[in-house]
């Protein structure tokens, strides 16, 4: 039983560390492209 709850717990925990990094790491691209564009209506 503890043994069950256990690794219960952990694939939560790899799911939620999972979906934590895409949505950082799609929020890092989203600010990256926003950024890029905001400098090319300066530019252009």
């Amino acid at each position: 039983m503890i043994i069950d709850y256990f690794f219960v717990l952990s694939i939560i925990g790899l799911f939620i560390t999972f979906f934590a990094l895409l949505y950082f790491h799609a929020e890092l691209i989203y600010n990256h492209h926003y950024k890029l564009r905001a400098e090319n209506k300066i530019l252009f």
